[in-house]
């Protein structure tokens, strides 16, 4: 909405900003030790800025004109961006989300599927669930990762084989007779 209003008042076209945000700064996502290994950090608020500072040691950039305010951290975002990949660069992405969290930064390890599935946080949430199927065995499927205070919500059953529900649905609910079901399986209407 704001992008397609200042296009219309002011014609400033807007290109795409990557991970940058306009208004949090850092924001992006800082490559970490070790193989594809990330740290995702959203820095929002002053106090998160300078207890950004504080935690990688580096408080003279809270004195730096380049980051003394979130418009200038924005402006500077390719040298701030230079400045956390530094530090991060030699740190284990799922601690180092930990330290930030707990200074109120908003921070998350990038995880690769493997570590999603055994990830604690995900098991409590019922992000992934492990069902029977009878034709694949064990089977790994995604649950409802949304939790709601008066439902109880979830994956009750695994999905439907082609047809096997079909009595149910066009017998049971719409009072179809077997012969007409049979004519219909037939005439490949139904399946």
């Amino acid at each position: 909405g704001p992008l397609i209003l200042d296009y219309q008042m002011n014609g400033r076209q807007w290109q795409p900003t990557g991970n940058h945000s306009w208004n949090m700064a850092p924001h992006g996502i800082y490559a970490c030790s070790g193989e594809d290994a990330w740290v995702a950090i959203a820095i929002e608020t002053e106090e998160q800025w300078k207890s950004f500072c504080s935690l990688i040691n580096m408080n003279p950039l809270l004195e730096d004109s380049r980051f003394s305010d979130l418009f200038s951290r924005i402006a500077h975002k390719n040298d701030l961006d230079a400045i956390v990949t530094e530090w991060t660069s030699d740190q284990e992405p799922r601690a180092l989300a930990m330290r930030l969290q707990n200074r109120g930064i908003p921070a998350a390890p990038c995880m690769r599927l493997k570590d999603r599935l055994n990830d604690p946080h995900f098991d409590a949430r019922e992000i992934f669930l492990n069902i029977d199927h009878p034709i694949v065995g064990k089977e790994i499927i995604s649950g409802i990762p949304w939790k709601l205070s008066q439902s109880s919500g979830g994956v009750i059953n695994r999905s439907p084989l082609m047809g096997e529900h079909i009595q149910y649905v066009a017998g049971d609910l719409l009072g179809l007779s077997k012969h007409e079901i049979r004519s219909l399986k037939s005439q490949q209407v139904l399946h």
